[in-house]
């Protein structure tokens, strides 16, 4: 995290109170294909890096944020 604060965890559903803070200087490690979820408290700026290729896929369709392309 380079700059504001996010609470990042695992699993299907939002929990932020089962969550981790990120505050910056911090990070996260997350597994491929690891399902997670990141929800940030303001403004944020945040470095991913990875190995690729890499995609992006929603548990709940109804989070996805372009509905007109949510299938």
């Amino acid at each position: 995290m380079i700059s504001g604060t996010a609470t990042v965890g695992s699993g299907d559903d939002i929990e932020p109170e089962n969550g981790t803070m990120l505050v910056p200087g911090g990070y996260s490690v997350v597994p491929g294909k690891m399902h997670h979820w990141f929800v940030a408290q303001g403004p944020f700026v945040m470095m991913v890096e990875g190995d690729g290729p890499t995609d992006l896929h929603f548990v709940h369709p109804e989070d996805y944020p372009n509905k007109k392309t949510a299938q």
